[in-house]
């Protein structure tokens, strides 16, 4: 995947009814997942030295060479991460991406959630599958405040 036009990327959260995970494993496969500093840390201690890469001064989730990611399986077709409960902040936010300027190209007022703009990853087949799109919302911008999140799923030039 190329980085593209972000307009063509994110929708804003108000043009979503919702979301639900359709634990199908493609954002485990099309990003390349950044890490905070303390994940950047912490990781290779836990979970071995190889498993964090570093690319122009950012360090990411290491990658098979099938492009998946490392912490990836699938049981009868459906997608786990082997570290859900420790896993990167980018993943816990995805499919939401949450900034503090408007995408150029999309109207700024459907995406204005406080001080902010939050979108979702139109490529995501879970996007509209689920209802509540409040709720979710509010979530991911709790979660993106309490770790002041720089950041969060970006189309890869892979590492």
């Amino acid at each position: 995947m190329g980085r593209g036009n972000p307009a063509d990327r994110y929708l804003p959260w108000r043009d979503s009814r919702g979301w639900r995970c359709r634990r199908c494993g493609r954002c485990c496969v099309d990003y390349v997942v950044p890490l905070t500093a303390g994940e950047a840390m912490v990781y290779p201690i836990k979970y071995g030295p190889f498993v964090v890469v570093a690319n122009r001064g950012r360090r990411y989730l290491l990658k098979r060479g099938d492009g998946s990611c490392i912490f990836l399986t699938y049981n009868n077709g459906v997608a786990y991460c082997n570290i859900y409960y420790q896993r990167p902040l980018a993943c816990r936010l995805y499919p939401f991406y949450i900034t503090r300027r408007p995408i150029e190209g999309l109207p700024a007022e459907r995406a204005a959630y406080r001080n902010l703009y939050v979108y979702l990853d139109r490529h995501c087949p879970g996007v509209n599958a689920g209802k509540g799109i409040e709720t979710l919302v509010k979530k991911a911008v709790e979660t993106w405040l309490t770790y002041n999140a720089p950041y969060s799923f970006r189309v890869p030039a892979r590492p």
